[in-house]
């Protein structure tokens, strides 16, 4: 029962694969998936506004509720394309091995 409680070179060796495992998904979730994420949805936030303020300046709308909702359709848009682009990125990481 002493080899439950040593910790030999082999734990040593899985800790640092954890670590460094830990490390890679951290750098990707921090470089690739949420930079796109809400770059998408900030991409999708500044086109809704400025549709909505064109839509407003056409007189395009004739209520209000028709004139936001312009807003919140190019942020929708805006987030899909977030998370699905974030989502292959994702699977094409999973996937790829480091060199």
């Amino acid at each position: 029962m002493y080899w439950m409680f040593y910790e030999g070179w082999s734990q040593v060796v899985w800790k640092a694969i954890l670590m460094k495992t830990y490390k890679r998904w951290m750098w990707f979730l921090g470089t690739i998936y949420f930079p796109f994420l809400f770059g998408s949805v900030f991409i999708g936030w500044v086109v809704g506004y400025g549709g909505q303020k064109l839509a407003l300046i056409l007189g395009l709308y004739q209520t209000n509720q028709q004139n936001e909702m312009v807003f919140w359709v190019f942020l929708a848009i805006g987030a899909v394309i977030g998370v699905i682009g974030s989502t292959m990125s994702l699977i094409e990481f999973c996937h790829s091995k480091w060199r």
